[in-house]
C-alpha cells in the first residue's frame, strides 16, 4: 500500500483524520482532492487515457496533503518531489508523468502551496485561487465597459481629433472624409 492509496474520499477515513489535523482542513479536502469539487480529479480526467486509470493527481494530492503535517512548525514543512515520486511510484510509470501531473497540480490546485522546493496544502488560498476568484467576477461587458470609460476620460465623448464621436451606434454615425482617419475596433 502506497501512500497515495489512502482514500480521502471515504467518509470515515477523512473525519478520522480531520479529527486529528482540525476540522479547519475540511475545505482544503473537498475543494482540492476529495469530497466537492476535487480538482485534483479534474487534473487526472485531462491527462492521456493510458493515465488516468492511475489517478497520478489525486494520488499525487493525497501524499502532499498527508507529508503536510509533518514538521509542520519547522522549515522542513511538506514534501519533496522526489518523495512524492516514491508515494505514487508503480512499475512501468514515467518520471515525466509524475512531473507533468505536478506541475497541473500546481497551476489548478487551491490551496496547494511551494515553499524550497516542498509541497504543502494549508488553509490559506494560494495565488490560483485568488486568480480564480478575481475572474468569476469579471464579465465581458465589465471589461469593455472600462475600457470605455477609460478611452472616453483619455479622448472625450466627443472627439477634435477623430471629428466624430467615440462608439458609433452604426456606420452612418461615421462621416466620409478623405482625412485621415483613426479607428479602434475592439
Amino acid at each position: 500500500i502506497r501512500l497515495s492509496d489512502v482514500p480521502l474520499g471515504h467518509r470515515e477515513i477523512r473525519q478520522s483524520l480531520l479529527s486529528c489535523i482540525g476540522r479547519e482542513y475540511e475545505s482544503v479536502l473537498a475543494c482540492d482532492i476529495a469530497g466537492g469539487h476535487e480538482f485534483a480529479r479534474h487534473v487526472d480526467r485531462q491527462m492521456p487515457e493510458e493515465l488516468r486509470g492511475l489517478r497520478l493527481a489525486e494520488g499525487l494530492a493525497t501524499c502532499i496533503f498527508l507529508h503536510s503535517f509533518s514538521g509542520a512548525h519547522k522549515a522542513e514543512r511538506g514534501v519533496t518531489a522526489a518523495r512524492l515520486r516514491l508515494g505514487i511510484l508503480v512499475p512501468g510509470l514515467s518520471p515525466t508523468a509524475v512531473g507533468d501531473s505536478l506541475r497541473k497540480l500546481e497551476e489548478s490546485l487551491h490551496y496547494l502551496h511551494r515553499r524550497d522546493n516542498r509541497y504543502f496544502f494549508s488553509t490559506e488560498l494560494n495565488l490560483n485561487r485568488a486568480i480564480a476568484e478575481a475572474r468569476a467576477g469579471i464579465t465581458l461587458e465589465a471589461i469593455s465597459e472600462e475600457i470605455q470609460k477609460a478611452l472616453e476620460k483619455r479622448v472625450g465623448r466627443e472627439s477634435p481629433i477623430l471629428g466624430s464621436e467615440l462608439w458609433p451606434e452604426s456606420p452612418e454615425k461615421v462621416p466620409e472624409q478623405r482625412d485621415h482617419h483613426v479607428l479602434v475596433v475592439l
